[in-house]
């Protein structure tokens, strides 16, 4: 199988932290790369360095293609426009050089795609899972080769994430390259092809899809210090973690649940759920 970028020894720095720390990575034509990691592990730097958007400290990427692979980029974040979603696709289809005739086709299929409405309604009135519909439609404008998506199914509900997903499908039987940073690795799992966590500036491959068929739990917790949350998201069987309205979410590996409840437990957290049917 060929690649379509590699990484070679690559680390990163900003003053004197070390985010990433000589390391390697395949991103081979066609295949669903999921970046696991804790809130700060490094995940949002690994994939804009993926992209080259941002120059590692030291190390290379090399892209191993006769040509540039053309890219498409969701962020993790999403600023509330003035703009309608229309208006704002048509700027970003210009700035990508698209013709305009296919550009005003493309927004339209998009938005039956994403099932939002085209409207006159500015940006600003959105809520996070309609911003995010919005994100995800500029990042495939242009059919991208590759697409990296940071955090794409954040703020969405169940049936917008299905959407999500499905359009995810799409594009991977149509040969796209995606690498999918989330916190949700278990809605993901149809399409996933390789496993990688970041934790402490290294990366860490989890073959044949490891988290799903060795089995996790979803932890559900509620601290009155939130501290505590950053403190258990290094846990040594914690695979994710995230934190939203009160609340920590860790999937953790089946044999370190236990571990990490009564611990949770004596450090004064509350356990809301428990889903122990694995991801």
């Amino acid at each position: 199988m060929s690649s379509i970028v590699e990484l070679n020894n690559i680390t990163k720095r900003y003053s004197n932290k070390v985010v990433l720390s000589t390391i390697s990575l395949t991103i081979n034509q066609g295949q669903t790369l999921i970046l696991l990691g804790t809130n700060g592990s490094g995940k949002s730097t690994l994939i804009r360095i993926i992209g080259g958007f941002i120059h590692p400290t030291t190390g290379h990427r090399i892209v191993n293609n006769s040509q540039q692979p053309k890219i498409g980029f969701m962020p993790d974040r999403f600023p509330k426009h003035k703009f309608t979603s229309q208006e704002y696709l048509i700027h970003m289809g210009c700035i990508q050089g698209l013709k305009k005739d296919y550009l005003h086709q493309r927004i339209k299929e998009l938005h039956s795609l994403f099932h939002l409405q085209l409207s006159d309604q500015p940006m600003r009135y959105f809520s996070k899972g309609m911003l995010q519909k919005v994100n995800m439609m500029q990042s495939i404008l242009s059919r991208p080769d590759l697409l990296l998506l940071d955090e794409p199914l954040s703020g969405l509900d169940v049936s917008s994430s299905l959407e999500m997903i499905s359009a995810l499908q799409e594009l991977k039987k149509q040969g796209v390259t995606i690498v999918i940073s989330t916190h949700e690795p278990a809605m993901l799992q149809r399409i996933t092809d390789r496993i990688v966590t970041v934790k402490d500036a290294s990366l860490f491959e989890h073959e044949e899809q490891q988290v799903f068929n060795e089995g996790a739990s979803l932890v559900i917790c509620r601290f009155k210090d939130m501290s505590l949350a950053n403190q258990f998201s290094s846990h040594i069987g914690v695979i994710s973690s995230s934190t939203a309205n009160s609340l920590t979410s860790f999937y953790v590996h089946e044999d370190s649940c236990d571990t990490l409840l009564l611990e949770i437990l004596q450090a004064g957290g509350s356990i809301i759920n428990i889903d122990r049917k694995g991801v």
